[in-house]
């Protein structure tokens, strides 16, 4: 039992709190990571998250483009200040377009980046210029994004 307790299940709502990502994010930023990629995960993070503050919520998101980005945005209805796309190097992933559709519809904003790098970057700017509470990130989507964000943050698992 006292190992199942202890246990660590990398990028499954896996608080990140240093490296060199959350480094670049916003001050008291809370950075949050998911390789979740189907309904079933949206619906878990939702509900594993319940402190998300309306308009506060910034979701970095790369999807492959087998799997229902609706669907799986859903449980997050109204929470979501802006979506930020990013592709899935090597894999057949959603294309920016269809973020920005997808925001549309909820009337939020979306910014297509190259990288997470860029992506955080660009959290960090708008929370600079809105000086608002600090932002509260999910990158999630896909759990071959979430290794590479382990990579980039230094967090690799053993």
């Amino acid at each position: 039992e006292q190992g199942i307790a202890r246990a660590e299940w990398p990028a499954r709502m896996q608080r990140l709190t240093s490296g060199r990502l959350v480094d670049a994010a916003p001050k008291d930023a809370e950075v949050w990571l998911d390789g979740g990629h189907n309904p079933s995960a949206g619906d878990a993070i939702a509900r594993a998250l319940p402190q998300l503050a309306e308009g506060r919520l910034a979701v970095v998101l790369g999807m492959l483009a087998n799997k229902d980005m609706d669907a799986y945005l859903a449980p997050f209805g109204g929470r979501i200040a802006h979506i930020h796309a990013l592709p899935v190097p090597g894999h057949d992933h959603h294309p920016p377009e269809r973020f920005a559709a997808v925001a549309a519809r909820w009337g939020i904003g979306c910014t297509a980046h190259d990288d997470p790098q860029a992506a955080i970057a660009a959290i960090a700017q708008d929370a600079a210029q809105a000086q608002d509470a600090a932002p509260i990130i999910l990158i999630a989507g896909s759990l071959y994004m979430a290794g590479e964000i382990l990579r980039l943050n230094g967090q690799l698992p053993d």
